[in-house]
Protein backbone atom coordinates (compact mmCIF):
# COMPACT_ATOMS: atom_id res chain seq x y z
CA UNK A 1 0.00 0.00 0.00
CA UNK A 2 3.02 2.32 0.96
CA UNK A 3 4.32 1.85 -2.92
CA UNK A 4 0.58 2.63 -4.37
CA UNK A 5 0.98 5.72 -2.41
CA UNK A 6 4.36 6.86 -3.32
CA UNK A 7 3.88 6.13 -6.67
CA UNK A 8 0.84 7.77 -6.96
CA UNK A 9 2.13 11.11 -5.70
CA UNK A 10 3.67 11.66 -9.15
CA UNK A 11 0.49 12.37 -10.04
CA UNK A 12 -0.09 15.09 -7.73
CA UNK A 13 2.51 16.52 -8.52
CA UNK A 14 1.87 16.73 -12.00
CA UNK A 15 -2.13 17.12 -12.21
CA UNK A 16 -3.40 17.56 -16.25
CA UNK A 17 -3.82 21.31 -17.39
CA UNK A 18 -4.16 20.32 -20.82
CA UNK A 19 -0.63 20.84 -22.54
CA UNK A 20 0.54 18.06 -20.53
CA UNK A 21 -1.60 15.65 -21.61
CA UNK A 22 0.94 13.37 -23.23
CA UNK A 23 3.77 14.02 -19.66
CA UNK A 24 0.11 13.10 -17.23
CA UNK A 25 -0.88 9.91 -19.59
CA UNK A 26 2.26 8.53 -19.30
CA UNK A 27 2.53 9.16 -15.41
CA UNK A 28 -0.42 7.75 -14.69
CA UNK A 29 0.22 4.32 -17.35
CA UNK A 30 3.04 4.21 -14.98
CA UNK A 31 1.00 3.97 -11.81
CA UNK A 32 -1.73 2.03 -12.79
CA UNK A 33 0.89 -0.74 -14.11
CA UNK A 34 2.56 -1.27 -11.11
CA UNK A 35 -1.19 -1.92 -9.35
CA UNK A 36 -2.04 -4.34 -12.20
CA UNK A 37 -4.94 -1.94 -12.86
CA UNK A 38 -4.04 -1.05 -16.73
CA UNK A 39 -6.44 -3.08 -18.34
CA UNK A 40 -9.34 -1.16 -16.64
CA UNK A 41 -8.12 1.85 -19.71
CA UNK A 42 -8.01 -0.60 -22.34
CA UNK A 43 -10.78 -2.65 -21.63
CA UNK A 44 -14.56 -1.86 -21.57
CA UNK A 45 -16.36 -2.16 -18.54
CA UNK A 46 -18.10 -6.19 -18.33
CA UNK A 47 -21.52 -6.49 -18.08
CA UNK A 48 -23.72 -7.16 -15.21
CA UNK A 49 -23.67 -11.34 -14.78
CA UNK A 50 -26.59 -13.03 -14.74
CA UNK A 51 -28.14 -14.04 -11.09
CA UNK A 52 -27.05 -18.18 -11.81
CA UNK A 53 -23.82 -16.96 -12.76
CA UNK A 54 -20.74 -18.67 -11.40
CA UNK A 55 -18.85 -17.19 -8.39
CA UNK A 56 -15.77 -16.71 -10.64
CA UNK A 57 -17.42 -14.80 -13.36
CA UNK A 58 -18.81 -12.43 -10.36
CA UNK A 59 -15.74 -11.66 -8.81
CA UNK A 60 -14.11 -10.64 -11.84
CA UNK A 61 -17.29 -8.61 -12.86
CA UNK A 62 -17.00 -7.03 -9.09
CA UNK A 63 -12.96 -6.85 -9.21
CA UNK A 64 -13.15 -4.97 -12.40
CA UNK A 65 -15.66 -2.65 -10.90
CA UNK A 66 -13.65 -1.93 -7.55
CA UNK A 67 -10.71 -1.08 -9.85
CA UNK A 68 -12.18 1.27 -12.22
CA UNK A 69 -13.54 3.01 -9.20
CA UNK A 70 -10.26 3.29 -7.87
CA UNK A 71 -8.79 4.27 -11.41
CA UNK A 72 -11.70 7.33 -11.97
CA UNK A 73 -10.90 8.77 -8.38
CA UNK A 74 -6.94 9.34 -9.28
CA UNK A 75 -7.74 10.39 -12.82
CA UNK A 76 -10.08 12.82 -11.45
CA UNK A 77 -7.60 13.64 -8.55
CA UNK A 78 -4.85 14.71 -10.47
CA UNK A 79 -6.93 17.35 -12.96
CA UNK A 80 -7.15 20.99 -12.61
CA UNK A 81 -10.78 21.68 -11.34
CA UNK A 82 -12.07 22.92 -14.72
CA UNK A 83 -11.30 19.80 -16.00
CA UNK A 84 -12.93 17.71 -12.57
CA UNK A 85 -15.78 19.26 -13.60
CA UNK A 86 -16.19 18.20 -17.06
CA UNK A 87 -15.44 14.53 -16.13
CA UNK A 88 -16.97 13.80 -12.91
CA UNK A 89 -19.28 11.67 -14.49
CA UNK A 90 -17.60 8.90 -16.48
CA UNK A 91 -15.89 5.88 -15.85
CA UNK A 92 -12.32 5.62 -16.53
CA UNK A 93 -12.19 4.35 -19.34
CA UNK A 94 -14.67 6.68 -20.87
CA UNK A 95 -12.57 10.10 -19.15
CA UNK A 96 -9.62 8.08 -21.22
CA UNK A 97 -11.52 8.51 -24.55
CA UNK A 98 -12.56 12.11 -24.39
CA UNK A 99 -9.25 13.69 -23.13
CA UNK A 100 -7.40 11.49 -25.77
CA UNK A 101 -9.87 13.16 -28.17
CA UNK A 102 -9.57 16.40 -26.64
CA UNK A 103 -5.84 16.48 -27.03
CA UNK A 104 -5.20 14.75 -30.48
CA UNK A 105 -4.27 17.81 -31.76
CA UNK A 106 -1.88 18.58 -29.31
CA UNK A 107 -0.44 15.25 -29.41
CA UNK A 108 0.09 15.29 -33.38
CA UNK A 109 2.20 18.63 -32.84
CA UNK A 110 4.12 16.73 -30.41
CA UNK A 111 4.56 13.65 -32.20
CA UNK A 112 5.53 16.19 -35.57
CA UNK A 113 8.10 17.76 -33.44
CA UNK A 114 9.71 14.58 -31.76
CA UNK A 115 9.74 13.21 -35.22
CA UNK A 116 11.30 15.95 -36.92
CA UNK A 117 14.30 16.43 -33.75
CA UNK A 118 14.88 12.39 -34.31
CA UNK A 119 15.11 13.02 -38.47
CA UNK A 120 17.44 16.16 -38.02
CA UNK A 121 19.67 14.20 -35.09
CA UNK A 122 23.32 14.55 -35.60
CA UNK A 123 26.35 13.74 -33.39
CA UNK A 124 28.52 16.42 -32.77
CA UNK A 125 32.04 16.45 -33.03
CA UNK A 126 33.41 15.24 -29.15
CA UNK A 127 30.37 14.39 -28.09
CA UNK A 128 30.12 11.21 -26.28
CA UNK A 129 28.07 8.19 -28.69
CA UNK A 130 26.56 6.77 -25.73
CA UNK A 131 24.62 10.20 -24.75
CA UNK A 132 24.25 10.56 -28.30
CA UNK A 133 22.69 7.30 -29.04
CA UNK A 134 20.63 7.00 -25.71
CA UNK A 135 19.22 10.91 -26.84
CA UNK A 136 17.95 8.97 -30.29
CA UNK A 137 16.34 6.05 -28.42
CA UNK A 138 14.27 8.72 -26.25
CA UNK A 139 12.93 10.28 -29.04
CA UNK A 140 12.11 6.82 -30.74
CA UNK A 141 10.38 5.66 -27.57
CA UNK A 142 8.57 9.01 -27.28
CA UNK A 143 7.10 8.47 -30.60
CA UNK A 144 5.90 4.91 -29.68
CA UNK A 145 4.62 6.72 -26.75
CA UNK A 146 2.31 9.51 -29.57
CA UNK A 147 0.62 6.24 -31.26
CA UNK A 148 3.67 5.95 -34.05
CA UNK A 149 6.49 2.80 -33.69
CA UNK A 150 9.57 2.86 -35.94
CA UNK A 151 10.46 -0.72 -36.76
CA UNK A 152 13.76 -1.40 -35.88
CA UNK A 153 15.68 -1.71 -38.84
CA UNK A 154 14.75 1.81 -39.23
CA UNK A 155 15.09 2.78 -36.15
CA UNK A 156 18.88 1.60 -36.67
CA UNK A 157 19.47 3.44 -39.81
CA UNK A 158 18.22 6.78 -38.30
CA UNK A 159 21.34 5.82 -35.26
CA UNK A 160 24.31 4.80 -37.99
CA UNK A 161 23.45 8.19 -40.46
CA UNK A 162 23.35 10.42 -37.45
CA UNK A 163 27.14 9.21 -36.61
CA UNK A 164 30.03 11.57 -37.27
CA UNK A 165 32.68 10.57 -40.21
CA UNK A 166 34.95 9.05 -37.29
CA UNK A 167 32.37 6.18 -37.70
CA UNK A 168 32.21 4.92 -41.20
CA UNK A 169 34.33 1.86 -40.81
CA UNK A 170 32.18 0.49 -38.54
CA UNK A 171 29.12 1.79 -40.22
CA UNK A 172 30.47 -0.07 -43.54
CA UNK A 173 31.11 -3.41 -41.50
CA UNK A 174 28.01 -3.49 -40.17
CA UNK A 175 26.48 -3.52 -43.01
CA UNK A 176 28.76 -6.04 -44.27
CA UNK A 177 27.78 -8.76 -41.46
CA UNK A 178 24.21 -8.02 -41.77
CA UNK A 179 23.93 -8.92 -38.04
CA UNK A 180 20.54 -8.20 -36.22
CA UNK A 181 20.32 -6.20 -32.97
CA UNK A 182 18.58 -4.30 -30.71
CA UNK A 183 19.21 -0.64 -29.94
CA UNK A 184 20.50 -1.12 -26.94
CA UNK A 185 23.12 -3.86 -28.25
CA UNK A 186 23.80 -1.82 -31.07
CA UNK A 187 24.62 1.08 -28.17
CA UNK A 188 27.47 -1.05 -26.82
CA UNK A 189 29.34 -2.06 -30.17
CA UNK A 190 29.33 1.71 -31.31
CA UNK A 191 30.85 1.86 -27.32
CA UNK A 192 33.43 -0.48 -27.83
CA UNK A 193 34.12 1.32 -31.35
CA UNK A 194 34.64 4.89 -29.67
CA UNK A 195 37.23 3.48 -27.13
CA UNK A 196 39.35 1.41 -30.20
CA UNK A 197 39.20 5.34 -31.83
CA UNK A 198 40.34 6.87 -29.01
CA UNK A 199 43.19 5.15 -28.62
CA UNK A 200 43.85 5.05 -32.13
CA UNK A 201 43.62 9.08 -32.01
CA UNK A 202 46.24 9.30 -29.21
CA UNK A 203 48.57 7.41 -30.43
CA UNK A 204 48.39 9.59 -33.52
CA UNK A 205 49.27 12.18 -31.43
CA UNK A 206 52.22 10.75 -29.25
CA UNK A 207 53.48 9.99 -32.57
CA UNK A 208 53.35 13.37 -34.38
CA UNK A 209 54.42 15.41 -31.02
CA UNK A 210 57.48 13.20 -31.30
CA UNK A 211 58.06 13.57 -34.39
CA UNK A 212 57.81 17.29 -34.04
CA UNK A 213 60.04 17.66 -31.42
CA UNK A 214 62.71 15.49 -33.64
CA UNK A 215 62.14 18.13 -36.09
CA UNK A 216 61.93 21.03 -33.82
CA UNK A 217 65.55 20.05 -32.69
CA UNK A 218 67.12 19.73 -36.12
CA UNK A 219 65.58 22.81 -37.38
CA UNK A 220 67.28 24.66 -34.24
CA UNK A 221 70.22 23.32 -34.75
CA UNK A 222 70.39 24.48 -38.68
CA UNK A 223 69.49 27.94 -37.28
CA UNK A 224 72.34 27.67 -35.03
CA UNK A 225 74.60 26.53 -38.16
CA UNK A 226 73.49 29.75 -40.30
CA UNK A 227 73.94 31.92 -37.53
CA UNK A 228 77.29 30.61 -36.65
CA UNK A 229 77.98 30.90 -40.68
CA UNK A 230 76.40 34.64 -40.61
CA UNK A 231 78.42 35.75 -37.91
CA UNK A 232 81.61 34.90 -38.89
CA UNK A 233 81.22 36.63 -42.74
CA UNK A 234 80.28 39.88 -40.69
CA UNK A 235 83.22 39.42 -38.14
CA UNK A 236 85.91 39.01 -41.40
CA UNK A 237 84.51 41.70 -44.04
CA UNK A 238 86.34 41.02 -47.51
CA UNK A 239 89.70 43.00 -47.77
CA UNK A 240 90.35 43.07 -44.31
CA UNK A 241 89.32 45.43 -41.53
CA UNK A 242 90.42 48.89 -42.79
CA UNK A 243 92.64 51.00 -40.53
CA UNK A 244 91.67 54.49 -39.90
CA UNK A 245 94.30 56.59 -41.37
CA UNK A 246 95.42 59.41 -39.18
CA UNK A 247 96.68 62.42 -40.87
CA UNK A 248 99.70 63.75 -40.09
CA UNK A 249 101.51 67.03 -39.39
CA UNK A 250 101.54 70.06 -42.52
CA UNK A 251 104.89 70.79 -43.93
CA UNK A 252 104.07 74.16 -44.64
CA UNK A 253 102.30 75.91 -41.86
CA UNK A 254 103.30 73.35 -39.20
CA UNK A 255 99.79 72.51 -37.84
CA UNK A 256 98.63 69.26 -37.34
CA UNK A 257 95.35 67.25 -38.79
CA UNK A 258 96.11 68.02 -42.46
CA UNK A 259 98.82 67.45 -45.39
CA UNK A 260 100.31 69.76 -47.12
CA UNK A 261 98.75 69.39 -50.79
CA UNK A 262 95.67 70.42 -48.47
CA UNK A 263 96.43 73.58 -46.57
CA UNK A 264 94.74 76.45 -47.54
CA UNK A 265 97.76 78.55 -46.51
CA UNK A 266 99.75 76.84 -48.88
CA UNK A 267 97.59 76.85 -51.78
CA UNK A 268 97.07 80.58 -51.10
CA UNK A 269 100.61 81.24 -51.66
CA UNK A 270 100.41 78.88 -54.38
CA UNK A 271 97.98 81.00 -56.04
CA UNK A 272 99.61 84.93 -55.14
CA UNK A 273 102.69 83.02 -56.54
CA UNK A 274 101.08 82.62 -59.86
CA UNK A 275 99.94 85.67 -60.08
CA UNK A 276 102.72 87.20 -59.36
CA UNK A 277 104.54 85.95 -62.23
CA UNK A 278 101.84 86.52 -64.59
CA UNK A 279 102.23 90.72 -63.70
CA UNK A 280 105.52 90.40 -64.48
CA UNK A 281 106.14 88.51 -67.84
CA UNK A 282 103.16 91.31 -68.81
CA UNK A 283 105.56 93.96 -68.00
CA UNK A 284 108.45 92.29 -69.63
CA UNK A 285 106.54 92.62 -73.07
CA UNK A 286 105.89 96.37 -73.04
Amino acid sequence: MSTNLSLRSIMDANKLTGPNFSDWLRNLKIVLRQEKKLYVLENELPPEPAQDATNEVWEYYQSHIDDNEQVTCVMLASMSPELQRQHETMNAREMFLHLQELFSAQSRVERFETARTLFQCRMASGTSVEIHVLQMIGYIEKLGQLGYDLNLELSIDLVLQSLTSSFSQFIMNFHMNKKEMSLAELLNMLKTAEGCLKKESSSVLIFGSSSSKNKGKTSKKKNKNKNKKASSKLAKPIGGVKKKNDKGTCFHCGIAGHWKRNCKSYLASLKEKKLGETSTSGTDRQ
